[in-house]
């Protein structure tokens, strides 16, 4: 997976990031997805986080699995 900081340094209404320990726990939780599957269920989870507050930076995520 390649992905830049816009993901784990995205911020909730509260301040707090999304991190890389939440993102981590995915992976091992969800590794048996394929790769658009997983890709899909970060998104999702990242926007769950954020809600409605406004991001300030780009968020790229690739999922590659062989």
């Amino acid at each position: 997976m390649l992905y830049t900081d816009g993901v784990t340094e995205a911020q909730n209404k509260e301040g707090k990031f999304y991190g890389e320990d939440r993102l981590y726990r995915i992976l091992k939780n969800e590794k048996t997805q394929n790769s658009s599957e997983l890709l899909n269920f970060i998104v999702k989870d990242v926007r769950v986080f954020y809600g409605d507050a406004t991001q300030y930076d780009d968020m790229t995520l690739v999922v590659i699995k062989a």
